[in-house]
């Protein structure tokens, strides 16, 4: 029935799932798309690694066996529903009580300091987005904010709460969905079981536990639609066909990945039309789809790449990195330090295999087994296999194109889009081999374990400690790999750790040991160094330790002022006033932290380290934009008469 016999695809397929969360585990730094064990107190860690090897290890046992071991009883269809409906509540329950906490993942951190207001008045730009279109990507973003600010205007909630009950609303109705639609479309309970767990601890779906983005209604809208192409196909219903036009549309208000559903939904309506023409015939074929859509797709694709958006070439320099208007990875790697992450880099490969495990790893296990060892009993050529397996084939060609601004492991919100499509084309194939019991009880197995190992990363992100850690490792696979938003994701990370300076200290050493930079330019290295000398400059006093982390800072960024001002308050509470002058000299070159300030260190300096002709220089350079300070009008006129810097100098309470 195919390469392998069904016990060596189990083993297989065991063996390497099972080390992928070992590797999560050892490596958790590396393998973030299973490493939410790792951190996790050790005895639960233990705990779940030893549980899910037993079930592992019990995937190898004889099938008779297992049957001793497990018995799934039957239910009827009112004992069904009731089951369904209330798995739905429960998972309302858990969604409520297991939210992120201070939720950092996608564009979460732009709402942080909102979430506890309360919407006294409709914003007009909210008003705007509900009654406008506008054909643009963050229209649908824009769409849903607006939805959002009427829902907590209308019912005078705070944004955090509004979030959270669109959440467990979207939550509860895409698990009844699920449950619903697989009890229907499946006939062995065995598998029933299998695919209702794939779908209930998914990892994706962590968009409901209380994570601050938009993107839930959209999940349950994609769910929809892919239901329908299911459902269409089995009755060719014309209501279903509306219900499918009209759910796609709403979709394109709310989010223009739902672009992609359009290929396939034109398949669908086309399938009308099969037994009669011989050209439509031909293109509902595998063959068909890769030269009349998959080809044409691929080629309109690579236009719009190189020529439209001319994204294969990335000019980007740091300063501009964060740059909404890159769509796609570059084909070629950016300038340092941006040069490790591109789009057939070793990086970006790594990272889409680690957010394919965070869609549904029961289904690509599942996947695997079937096409080792049953590919042979499926129908590739039918309509639902040609249609689900088409709209994921477009949805993971996409997203492995896009450019996570934000890095893939932060952004694992948006890059999660093909997880339903993925849970869709499992159960299509999973319904082509259910009448394989035997194989049902060991994947059974297979599932409890990877479902508990599924389950740590709702765990992690719910518990400040773990996710503070989780966090911390998050960000040095970020230093390592995109780069952008490192350096804030760990001071992030190190402040959740914990609220005491010395600790936080603790944490910063060890990070800035782990990272060993190798690149002449590193501003998210530097920033990291400059807090540490912060640390000892507010608050141990200890100006000799902070003076080496702002000289490092510098190596590695010598264009930010930040660190250029650390220096000189460093080398001015120890008395080096010339180098104190010389770093201001800096600050005025750069503008910061404005030129009247830059300028009145400078001139304070100046004076401290008896450098009348310069401190002259600067103060009538400053009298001639700011005339009216009585303190540089003293200076300046003081130095005319041949006043000592010394005493001009205590005009200047700190060096400001």
């Amino acid at each position: 029935m195919g390469f392998l016999r069904s016990g060596t695809g189990i083993r297989l397929a065991g063996i390497v799932f099972l080390g992928f969360y070992g590797m999560g585990f050892l490596d958790a730094d590396n393998w973030w798309g299973t490493h939410a064990i790792a951190f996790l107190s050790r005895e639960w860690s233990y705990v779940c690694l030893l549980t899910g090897s037993l079930l592992f290890l019990g995937a190898l046992l004889p099938t008779d066996t297992i049957y001793r071991w497990i018995k799934i009883p039957r239910l009827n269809r009112t004992s069904t529903r009731l089951t369904i409906l209330l798995t739905g509540i429960t998972m309302g329950f858990l969604f409520y009580l297991f939210p992120i906490v201070h939720d950092h993942y996608g564009d979460a951190f732009m709402f942080r300091d909102k979430l506890d207001n309360h919407v006294t008045e409709m914003p007009p730009e909210m008003t705007r987005a509900l009654l406008s279109w506008q054909p643009e990507p963050s229209y649908g973003r824009n769409t849903l904010l607006g939805l959002i600010n009427l829902a907590a205007w209308i019912s005078g909630q705070t944004y955090r709460q509004v979030f959270t009950g669109i959440n467990i609303i979207c939550g509860v109705a895409f698990m009844i969905l699920w449950l619903w639609f697989v009890s229907n479309y499946l006939k062995h309970t065995g598998w029933k079981v299998i695919m209702s767990l794939t779908g209930l601890t998914a990892p994706f779906t962590q968009h409901f536990y209380g994570h601050m983005e938009v993107y839930a209604p959209s999940y349950l809208l994609l769910l929809v639609i892919l239901i329908l192409f299911l459902k269409y196909l089995e009755s060719k219903r014309t209501s279903l066909l509306a219900g499918l036009v009209f759910f796609w549309l709403v979709g394109l208000r709310l989010h223009p990945v739902f672009l992609l559903i359009l290929p396939p939904l034109v398949l669908i309506l086309a399938s009308q039309w099969q037994q009669k023409s011989t050209v439509i015939a031909k293109l509902l074929t595998w063959k068909g789809l890769a030269t009349g859509v998959i080809l044409p797709l691929a080629l309109v694709g690579a236009w719009v790449y190189f020529f439209v958006f001319e994204d294969h070439i990335d000019n980007r320099v740091l300063a501009g990195s964060y740059d909404r208007g890159r769509l796609f990875l570059p084909l070629w790697p950016p300038e340092p330090p941006l040069d490790r992450y591109h789009l057939f880099g070793v990086h970006h490969l790594f990272d889409f295999g680690n957010i394919s495990l965070t869609w549904s790893p029961s289904s690509l296990l599942i996947l695997g087994v079937i096409g080792a060892c049953y590919h042979r009993l499926i129908r590739w050529q039918s309509l639902p296999v040609l249609v689900t397996g088409l709209t994921l084939l477009l949805f993971v060609a996409f997203f492995f194109m896009v450019n996570p601004l934000l890095s893939m492991p932060l952004d694992w919100d948006l890059f999660s889009f093909p997880a339903p499509v993925l849970l869709l084309f499992t159960l299509v194939l999973v319904r082509q081999v259910q009448d394989q019991k035997a194989l049902a009880l060991k994947v059974l197995l297979l599932t409890i374990a990877l479902s508990i190992f599924s389950i740590t990363g709702i765990a992690v992100n719910a518990s400040l400690p773990a996710y503070a850690h989780r966090m911390e490792s998050l960000g040095i696979r970020i230093f390592n790999t995109y780069y952008i938003w490192s350096g804030k994701t760990l001071e992030f990370a190190i402040g959740l750790g914990s609220p005491d300076p010395a600790e936080q200290y603790k944490r910063r050493e060890k990070v800035l040991s782990k990272l060993k930079p190798n690149r002449e330019k590193d501003t998210e290295y530097a920033r990291l160094l400059a807090q540490n000398g912060r640390y000892h400059l507010r608050t141990t006093k200890d100006y000799e330790s902070a003076l080496p982390y702002f000289q490092e800072a510098l190596e590695y960024a010598p264009g930010e002022g930040e660190h250029h001002l650390g220096l000189l308050e460093s080398q001015f509470r120890l008395k080096n006033f010339d180098a104190a002058y010389q770093s201001a000299l800096a600050l005025i070159e750069l503008n910061f932290p404005g030129p009247k300030k830059a300028l009145r260190m400078a001139i304070h300096c100046a004076l401290e380290a008896s450098r009348s002709a310069d401190a002259y220089r600067h103060s009538g350079n400053y009298l001639q934009t700011w005339p009216e300070d009585p303190v540089i009008l003293k200076v300046h006129q003081g130095l005319s008469e041949n006043t000592s810097p010394e005493d001009l100098a205590k005009l200047f309470a700190t060096p400001d």
